[in-house]
């Protein structure tokens, strides 16, 4: 157990607004891939702090194109998560992963 990121009681943590996420993720790659011919996940590292917010983030592993890599690290700031909780019943700081897809799912 690190001592930046203690054990939370469940996991993964839920992302509240993903809708919101997803609008603001297509609205990008549209601008960027029009004809949406880029395809590819990236796996991001995400430190969520104790309110829930995504503090930083880092390309885990590369959708295999710097630009979709760089929108999915350009939505982080927009991710809010319930925030972890220690065994105490605090909340806590935590690190989780997450998957985007590209090009993004429509509603």
């Amino acid at each position: 157990m690190s001592a930046r990121f203690p054990a939370r009681a469940r996991s993964p943590l839920p992302l509240l607004n993903a809708g919101h996420l997803q609008e603001q993720l297509r609205a990008l790659y549209g601008a960027r891939f029009p004809d949406g011919s880029a395809r590819g996940k990236t796996h991001l590292m995400i430190q969520v702090n104790a309110g829930g917010n995504a503090t930083s983030a880092t390309v885990a592993r590369s959708a295999g194109n710097p630009t979709l890599d760089s929108l999915a690290l350009a939505v982080k700031q927009m991710m809010l998560f319930v925030p972890a909780v220690d065994e105490h019943g605090l909340f806590v700081p935590d690190e989780i992963s997450l998957t985007l897809e590209f090009p993004p799912k429509g509603e």
